[in-house]
């Protein structure tokens, strides 16, 4: 199973799926279902260090808001994350340039 997962995905995106328990994203990879998905976070998430630089609970808070918004996960986060290298670290600040870049991203789509 561990030869399936690593040839599936980066080593990095594996990482990254765990430490955000994006069980849809591990359950592309063929053969993992999402019970053993949800099994592979539960049991390594507190094991792997840290892919991106720290980001205190700010980031997941303004992660879970955005997805309450509406908005896809792994969009969201894309978002989130450019917001976060620009500078802003606490929560209005990181909703607000996320939202941003966003809503701009949605309107250049529409247009």
């Amino acid at each position: 199973m561990a030869l399936n997962i690593l040839s599936g995905i980066s080593h990095d995106d594996l990482m990254r799926a765990i430490e955000t328990e994006d069980v849809a994203y591990l359950c592309r990879i063929p053969g993992l279902g999402k019970k053993t998905a949800h099994r592979l976070i539960l049991e390594l998430r507190e094991k792997l260090p840290s892919t991106r630089e720290p980001v205190d609970r700010t980031f997941e808070d303004t992660l879970s808001a955005l997805v309450n918004l509406g908005y896809k996960k792994t969009v969201a986060r894309q978002f989130l994350e450019k917001a976060y290298r620009k500078g802003s670290h606490d929560i209005e600040g990181l909703l607000k340039e996320a939202l941003k870049y966003l809503t701009g991203d949605m309107s250049e789509k529409a247009g």
